[in-house]
């Protein structure tokens, strides 16, 4: 099989390949004396090679989650090489460290009946289709859901890890008022503030939604940014948090946020 179709993203790789038969395959995947390099140091395709090494490479490879290359360094897959084809065990692994699955190699193909799996809590299920049924943690924190918020981050979940549209879970728990959820991500690191204007904030974020007061005044405690400016672009203008809860008729919160010493945009470039 093509190393190309191999190494497609894990969400779409599992169980392509030549299946092979017997369930004793390769076990050179498990064998903690053979090299691991990064996969962007092999080349060719049926046999892969090393950089600078004529020879079929014999080891590991590796590929990290895009948002791993300079931070964390989390593994999302790891191929097992033998004489320059795929020959042992591939791993992959969840976004938060928790192992994914397992497959047993031999001489190219898949071993029929190696695969094994896991969900993003570490526990163990039948079928890939199980291995991704647990809910995210931006959907737990946005429908309130504590208990399954905890267990993710006691998996390994990241605090500040983005959805699919750059937003961390506090976004979810503030928006929505779940002031416990917020709490609980704080404890664990979750960000508050950022120097980037067209990122998240979180009491800018929490003046637009449904935060009640008793949330407002937690992110303030916590050090929130009270004049974070956000730039919205085109003729929309900049705004301060206390700028979004006027707009947003939030009158309430508006004035909590003066009372903290809150400014506007047209306040703040005046001074």
């Amino acid at each position: 099989m093509k190393i190309s179709v191999l190494i497609t993203v894990a969400f779409i790789a599992f169980g392509c390949g030549r299946k092979i038969s017997s369930n004793n395959g390769s076990t050179d995947g498990e064998n903690p004396n053979l090299q691991s390099v990064n996969f962007k140091k092999l080349k060719g395709i049926d046999p892969v090679y090393l950089e600078s090494i004529n020879k079929p490479y014999t080891g590991k490879a590796f590929r990290l989650y895009p948002s791993a290359e300079a931070s964390n360094k989390k593994k999302q897959v790891e191929f097992t090489f033998r004489n320059g084809v795929q020959d042992g065990l591939t791993v992959r692994w969840h976004r938060n460290g928790q192992k994914w699955s397992e497959e047993n190699f031999k001489d190219g193909g898949v071993v029929e009946g190696s695969a094994k799996y896991w969900n993003s809590f570490g526990e163990p299920v039948n079928n890939l289709e199980d291995s991704l049924s647990v809910k995210g943690i931006h959907s737990a924190a946005e429908e309130g859901n504590i208990e399954l918020v905890k267990k993710h981050l006691e998996s390994g979940t990241d605090a500040n890890g983005k959805d699919n549209y750059g937003r961390p879970p506090l976004y979810h728990a503030i928006w929505n008022d779940h002031i416990e959820i917020a709490k609980l991500l704080i404890s664990e690191g979750a960000i508050l503030n950022t120097e980037q204007p067209k990122i998240f904030n979180a009491l800018y974020s929490a003046a637009g939604g449904n935060a009640g007061k008793e949330t407002i005044e937690l992110l303030i405690t916590n050090g929130a940014d009270l004049n974070f400016i956000r730039e919205r672009g085109g003729n929309k203008g900049d705004e301060t948090p206390l700028d979004r809860a006027t707009r947003k008729g939030r009158t309430e919160i508006a004035e909590l946020l003066r009372t903290h010493g809150a400014k506007t945009s047209k306040e703040l470039k005046a001074e």
